[in-house]
């Protein structure tokens, strides 16, 4: 693979169909596309990213991942299933970002605002890692890191445990003496609000969402959302912590 010409910032959409508890799930079909085509063609209005890829595995059943983003001219990069590091490292080794931007298939509300505010936080201020998640405020769903390619370079010269090659910045955000982190908060803590992709009973949250919403798949906000399920209250869906954090246990 030909190193490409440096870019300031590659967003990596991390995906994969080889889901333990719901199988596919990035494939399941909402308002008629697959679910991960709606989260990509979001991520396409986002500005200040400079290039969109895919890292997904080297599967035959991840095939059809990299044809939806071929449908877009979308990249996409294929590595280990479960080092999913090495894909991130594959990546940023063939674009030679300054910044990376992770998110996860199983996120279909990505929000292009909240990523383009966090970008402009992270340019102004001198850390390795910035994301919304060490201390969550807003819904399992709406995750966004970001890093420097070269705390990723870092990191990568370190004895990295299992869990860090599967889950690419935990072996920065847990280690404090090395890297430089800062947390991104939301103006009021959502983070009880449920938005991810992993069970049948997420899925037709989703669902009946992007319904609510259709005809403006790729212009709803976060507000649009929020005031959604302020007027239908019996569809919010909420999590006392222990189902976010279990998804470590999964990568993609």
């Amino acid at each position: 693979m030909v190193m490409a010409s440096s870019l300031d910032n590659l967003l990596v959409i991390q995906a994969r169909t080889s889901s333990r508890r719901l199988p596919a799930k990035v494939l399941k079909v909402v308002n008629g596309k697959p679910i991960l085509e709606w989260q990509l063609l979001r991520v396409m209005k986002t500005k200040g990213v400079d290039q969109i890829i895919i890292a997904t595995s080297e599967q035959t059943s991840d095939d059809v991942i990299e044809e939806i983003a071929g449908r877009w001219g979308i990249f996409t990069v294929r590595g280990s299933l479960d080092n999913v590091f090495s894909r991130f490292l594959k990546s940023i080794d063939h674009f030679n970002p300054t910044t990376v931007i992770r998110i996860t298939g199983d996120c279909p509300f990505f929000m292009p605002r909240l990523c383009e505010q966090m970008l402009e936080v992270f340019r102004n201020e001198t850390v390795d890692y910035l994301s919304n998640t060490i201390r969550p405020t807003y819904p399992d769903g709406c995750d966004i890191e970001i890093v420097s390619s070269n705390a990723l370079r870092k990191l990568s010269k370190f004895n990295m445990t299992q869990m860090e090659t599967e889950h690419v910045t935990m072996g920065i955000y847990t280690r404090e003496e090395q890297f430089t982190r800062r947390n991104y908060l939301n103006e009021r803590d959502d983070s009880r609000h449920r938005w991810t992709l992993d069970t049948a009973e997420d899925l037709e949250f989703v669902r009946a969402v992007y319904k609510h919403f259709e005809g403006r798949e790729l212009t709803f906000s976060y507000v649009d959302v929020m005031s959604y399920l302020e007027k239908n209250p019996e569809m919010a869906r909420y999590d006392n912590g222990s189902m976010r954090n279990s998804g470590l246990r999964h990568v993609d």
